[in-house]
């Protein structure tokens, strides 16, 4: 589930920016 999570994290990421 790491794939899962480092996406999230990149859409997370674009959310803050």
């Amino acid at each position: 589930m790491t794939i899962i999570n480092y996406i999230n994290n990149q859409f997370t990421f674009l959310d803050m920016a």
